[in-house]
């Protein structure tokens, strides 16, 4: 970069001698991947920054700040700490240098160092089914987990299983009703055991079943609609209908009447105003007999003097003879 000078008629000096500089980006933190870990003396990668020629490399505990490991003269792009981090939580920074120009600090990568998991699903004071599913941070390095569960209720353990091979866990044996509380610990390749995670308190909420309803003797509904009585039109409504009106007296008999009612086919004796549900008499022999007028085995089939049923042409009736009928046609 260069400089010069100007005044007030707009005349400008010589540049100035030229100054080199480099703008240096910040790298990235590839490893080790952020959550929980068994690894004391983990292994630290980066990406590589042009014209970098080192890297400051910072591990800090978390929350305290307080540095835990410093290298500002890495040549490459990785390192393994060289002493054991304690259990806890910490914070890795890398920024590059060339000669005296420093890059930004990279995006902070958290890792937790010999920590308990952490409980992520259900939420603490959650209401669950009785077959609930947890869910909490994995740890890398971990051969296994430990679950506990508490009924706080009856003070009672009523789970523990020391196999859980992912950080994932569904109950299989429904769970009573009541307050619990559940906690978990991962176990490394080498044995080595977490403490307890802290604990999520659950509720599991008490089963409501649906009663079953089965139709009553005197389901009044049911009644209406066996006796005719629902308000719906009949096809004759001035024929005298009989064997439906008494009440069923069970419901066995209810559904018996009707299931008669919705699948046989129903047609109507006029001359004598009963249901009939074995075959249709008007037509029942209209191959065998003159049914037209009245005579053979269609004779109690009444023809209404107008076209239409009445009380009057169901008692007596009109009979078409069939030579009327002729002579009509003639």
């Amino acid at each position: 970069a260069w400089v010069r000078a100007s005044n007030s008629f707009n005349e400008f000096g010589n540049w100035s001698t030229p100054v080199t500089f480099t703008v240096l980006a910040a790298p990235a933190v590839l490893s080790p991947t952020t959550g929980g870990t068994f690894d004391r003396t983990p292994t630290i990668t980066w990406s590589a920054v042009f014209s970098a020629t080192t890297y400051d490399i910072m591990v800090s505990a978390t929350p305290s700040n307080t540095v835990a490991y410093r290298n500002q003269s890495v040549t490459g792009t990785t390192i393994t700490l060289p002493n054991d981090l304690v259990n806890g939580d910490y914070t890795i920074l890398v920024r590059a240098r060339s000669g005296t120009f420093l890059s930004n600090w990279s995006s902070p990568r958290l890792i937790s160092v010999g920590t308990p998991p952490r409980i992520s699903t259900p939420f603490n004071n959650a209401t669950v089914s009785n077959k609930p599913t947890f869910n909490w941070s994995t740890i890398t390095g971990t051969e296994r987990y430990e679950v506990f569960i508490q009924n706080m209720t009856t003070n009672t353990v009523v789970l523990r299983d020391a196999r859980a091979l992912t950080n994932s866990y569904t109950v299989t044996t429904a769970l009573a009703a009541g307050q619990y509380r559940i906690w978990v610990r991962a176990v490394s390749t080498m044995g080595e055991k977490t403490n307890y995670s802290v604990a999520v308190n659950f509720t599991v909420a008490a089963t409501v079943k649906s009663p079953s309803v089965s139709p009553a003797a005197n389901d009044p509904l049911l009644v209406s609609a066996l006796s005719g009585n629902s308000g719906l039109q009949r096809p004759f409504p001035d024929a005298t209908w009989n064997n439906v009106n008494q009440a069923p007296q069970s419901a066995a008999s209810v559904n018996r009447q009707r299931q008669s009612l919705e699948t046989v086919p129903m047609t109507h004796n006029i001359a004598s105003g009963e249901l009939s549900s074995a075959h249709d008499e008007v037509m029942a022999g209209w191959d065998m007999s003159e049914w037209w007028n009245g005579t053979g085995s269609g004779d109690a089939h009444l023809v209404p003097e107008n076209g239409s049923l009445t009380n009057s042409s169901m008692a007596s009736g009109v009979r078409v003879s069939r030579s009327d009928r002729k002579s009509e046609e003639a």
